[in-house]
């Protein structure tokens, strides 16, 4: 009996050792809210004003990139997501991003949140276009632009790597260029 509860104690700390599950539910809660344009923001917001009113679960990072970042690893780069947003020159939002990437268990978690990131905006503001990007991936862009509604660039990187994954989302203006 005593050989087995070390046992089981290495194979808990192994277990912890791993990227924490993308919290895939929290992530299209948080892109596609109620309200706002995306992310519950809109544009022309204030910088200062989202700083001050976020979510608890993110970390502002506020120096060349204006973000809202949640880790689920050591960093949102490889396991986790952010929400960034790109000022005019009052502080103020004339476009937004997110980016989400998952290693390992998480990329089945992020291939999973692109069916529903497209299907969010066939919904919401037509039809899209996605194509294919990759030759020997699943890499792909789609993109939607519509009269009077927001300009939406969605792209999927697989690298290559089956166990890894992100989806970067542009998010503009009506009629502008940005996320071209």
């Amino acid at each position: 009996m005593r050989i087995r509860i070390p046992a089981l104690a290495v194979l808990a700390s192994l277990a912890a050792c791993g990227p924490r599950d993308l919290p895939k539910e929290e992530i299209t809660g948080v892109l596609f809210p109620d309200k706002g344009v995306f992310a519950g923001y809109d544009f022309g917001d204030s910088w200062d004003d989202i700083k001050a009113k976020h979510p608890d679960f993110f970390e502002v990072r506020d120096d060349d990139h204006k973000q809202l970042r949640r880790d689920v690893g050591d960093n949102a780069g490889s396991n986790g997501y952010y929400l960034g947003f790109q000022l005019d020159g009052a502080g103020k939002v004339k476009s937004m991003s997110a980016s989400i990437s998952g290693k390992k268990q998480n990329s089945v978690t992020v291939r999973a949140l692109l069916d529903d990131v497209i299907s969010h905006y066939d919904k919401t503001i037509g039809k899209g276009s996605c194509r294919r990007t990759g030759k020997d991936d699943n890499s792909s862009n789609c993109s939607w632009d519509a009269p009077g509604k927001p300009k939406v660039r969605v792209m999927y990187l697989e690298m290559r790597d089956l166990q890894s994954g992100k989806i970067t989302i542009s998010v503009s203006p009506p009629g502008s260029d940005a996320g071209e």
